[in-house]
């Protein structure tokens, strides 16, 4: 603390919940998801992997060798140029709004090596991939724990400093483990039904970490209060966010599947639409449940009356996550919302976010 100068603490504290639901058309399944739905009404204080592959395309462009010495994988590092991205992975399958302000470049096309690199005033500012391929410094998916820890100095505390301020991060929630690798925040999700595995990687910018509710935070700082919130969006820039969180859970929905040597999910834009109107539903009559809080009509009946046919049909829904990387891995977090993601028989998924409510339908017509 300097003198003369005002001194101020603040702290962000994240809640994140998720609940899930399924019906089949099957009165034992039923039972079931009756269980099911009776075990999801909890609330879950917690955190917590989609386009479909496009067919008949050439495989993903094999990575160049990468310096392990930089931060990244797959060839692609913090700090590179998007020029020197391009000249190794081509063109983006897809390019999304980031929630700030930047872009992601996605690449989809090969689940085995699905990725996104995040794009700041021309340069890799972020990078993510739940892909069952990447490695970095001897982890991988599916390495343990242990294997982290032993690889990379944890810290419960990370303190950073970002513009005029000194930022702690609680590094104490389960399912993630976060290091500053030199000076870059890496992010490893673990699996929590799976050991603690590692199950995706995230190198993080400050800017993302300070902002974002990945953790509990608190921060000082002298002087002028620092900018620590995301920018206001007008609402088409929020709409567009929405939809591409909403292309992103599809994606990695299909990456986790494929990883699990199951049927990728076709996209269902009817069930997108119902999953669309319950995050919006959710928003603007403020509640959080499968039910609606307006017409009183659950996933089931939404689908129905909005002319679904299914034969199986299930639903996710999460609020209070940082994006739709967040979301999916929460959900893989939980039993019930991991069975639906996991669910071998389902055959198409629909996704509706609005804000930071997110909504997935799985529907076997």
């Amino acid at each position: 603390m300097f003198p003369g100068k005002p001194f101020r603490v603040a702290v962000f504290v994240f809640a994140i919940l998720c609940l899930p639901t399924f019906c089949s058309a099957d009165t034992s399944l039923k039972d079931q998801a009756k269980n099911l739905w009776e075990e999801g009404q909890q609330f879950i204080e917690e955190l917590a992997l989609p386009n479909q592959p496009i067919p008949d395309q050439p495989p993903a462009p094999t990575p160049s060798p990468f310096n392990t010495d930089k931060q990244g994988i797959y060839g692609i590092a913090i700090g590179q140029s998007a020029q020197q991205l391009q000249e190794t992975w081509g063109n983006p399958q897809r390019i999304d709004p980031h929630p700030l302000g930047y872009v992601w470049w996605i690449y989809n096309k090969d689940l085995d090596h699905y990725v996104q690199a995040a794009i700041k005033d021309g340069k890799v500012t972020e990078i993510y991939s739940n892909a069952p391929t990447w490695s970095f410094r001897g982890i991988q998916i599916n390495s343990s724990k242990k294997d982290l820890l032993d690889s990379f100095p944890y810290q419960k505390t990370i303190t950073f400093s970002y513009q005029n301020a000194q930022v702690k991060v609680d590094n104490t929630v389960d399912g993630k483990l976060l290091f500053l690798v030199g000076t870059q925040p890496v992010l490893f999700y673990l699996d929590l039904h799976q050991e603690q595995r590692v199950t995706a990687i995230r190198f993080l910018s400050r800017e993302a970490l300070a902002k974002g509710s990945f953790f509990n935070r608190n921060f000082t700082y002298t002087g002028q209060k620092p900018s620590l919130t995301k920018a206001s969006l007008n609402q088409e820039q929020q709409d567009k966010l929405d939809q591409s969180m909403a292309k992103q859970i599809f994606d990695l929905t299909n990456v986790i599947r494929n990883r699990y040597d199951l049927s990728v999910l076709k996209w269902n834009e009817e069930a997108a639409q119902v999953a669309h109107s319950h995050s919006v539903d959710m928003v603007s009559h403020q509640f959080f449940d499968h039910v609606s809080k307006t017409t009183g009509m659950d996933p089931f009946e939404r689908m129905e009356a909005a002319g679904l046919h299914y034969k199986t049909a299930g639903e996710n829904i999460a609020y209070g996550q940082n994006d739709g990387i967040e979301a999916i891995e929460g959900w893989m977090n939980s039993e019930g919302h991991r069975k639906n993601i996991l669910y071998a028989s389902f055959s198409t998924l629909g996704v509706g976010v609005k804000d930071n409510y997110y909504t997935q339908n799985f529907v076997t017509p």
